[in-house]
């Protein structure tokens, strides 16, 4: 049941990054000043084809954890730096933080679930 669960989880986690990568990636004009952002975008479409195929597959490594807790860490991370944004305050940095933690936090649950239900053999 908790395997499911984390395989649904990875699907719907992995799908919404794929679109949100993409999205992000066609609104940032490719040059060496955007290179942060660029790999930013590439990492988000790598990570939601890691976790669809994890989803899909029932099967989710133990760097894949390891991956997926970092990628919480680099999300604080993003919005720690790039504070000035919420300075004047506005609801859509705000939300673009919470629904990408949320994100990143269902992204580990989903990994994590998939390795405490694995079967022993």
């Amino acid at each position: 049941m908790i395997r499911g669960l984390g395989r649904i989880m990875l699907i719907g986690v992995g799908a919404f990054m794929l679109v949100t990568g993409i999205l992000f990636m066609l609104d940032i004009t490719f040059s060496i000043d955007n290179l942060s952002n660029i790999l930013y975008g590439i990492v988000l479409i790598l990570a939601g084809l890691s976790a669809a195929f994890a989803g899909i597959k029932g099967e989710g490594g133990f760097w894949f954890t390891i991956f997926s807790l970092v990628m919480i860490g680099l999300v604080i991370y993003y919005a720690v730096a790039n504070k000035d944004h919420f300075s004047p305050f506005t609801w859509e940095y705000l939300g673009k933080f919470i629904l990408s933690l949320i994100c990143q936090i269902l992204y580990a649950l989903g990994f994590i679930f998939l390795k405490i239900g694995k079967k022993k053999k």
